[in-house]
C-alpha cells in the first residue's frame, strides 16, 4: 500500500504544481486587467487547484501514516530532529505541505466574498502563490539531499 500510495502521492505532485501555476497565472491576470469576476461565481482554475491539493493531502496523510521513514522518526523523536532526512520527512515536507494546503483553502474562501472583483482575483492570486511557494519548498526535488525522482516509482 505504501509503495503505490507514494507513486500516486509523487505523480499528483505535478498536478498539483501545473494547476497552481495556471491558478496564480489565471488570478494575477484577472487582478491587474481588472477583469469582471465570472457570473458562475467560480474561476476553475482555482477550483482545480484546490481539488488537486485536497487531493494530494489525501494521499500524503496516507503515506505519511505508513511510511516506514516517519514511523522510524517519531520512534525516537530527539534523534530524528538531529538527522536532517528524519527530520525533512517526519515534520518539514509536512508542515511546508499543510501550510499550502491552509493557504489554497483559505484564498479560495476569501475569493468567493465581496463585490470588487479586483480585489478577489488579488486575494486569489497571492494566496494561490503563497501555496505554490510552500508545496516548491516542501518538494523533495532530486537535487537536495533529500531528493526524490521527479517521477516516483517509474
Amino acid at each position: 500500500m505504501y509503495s503505490l500510495t507514494l507513486t500516486l502521492h509523487s505523480h499528483v505532485r505535478w498536478l498539483v504544481l501545473i494547476a497552481g501555476a495556471i491558478a496564480v497565472f489565471v488570478a494575477s491576470r484577472g487582478w491587474l486587467r481588472r477583469q469582471p469576476w465570472p457570473t458562475s461565481g467560480k474561476v476553475p482554475a482555482l477550483l482545480v487547484f484546490l481539488i488537486a491539493v485536497d487531493l494530494q493531502l489525501l494521499l500524503g496523510v496516507v503515506a505519511y501514516a505508513t511510511s516506514p521513514l516517519v514511523g522510524r522518526a517519531h520512534a525516537a523523536m530527539g534523534a530524528a530532529m538531529r538527522d536532517p532526512t528524519l527530520r525533512f520527512w517526519a515534520v518539514e515536507h509536512a508542515f511546508a505541505a499543510v501550510i499550502g494546503v491552509v493557504l489554497v483553502h483559505v484564498g479560495y474562501a476569501l475569493a468567493k466574498r465581496g463585490d470588487d472583483a479586483t480585489a478577489r482575483f488579488r486575494r486569489a492570486a497571492l494566496f494561490s502563490g503563497f501555496a505554490l511557494l510552500s508545496f516548491l519548498v516542501a518538494t523533495p526535488w532530486p537535487w537536495r539531499a533529500v531528493g526524490r525522482p521527479l517521477f516516483g516509482g517509474m
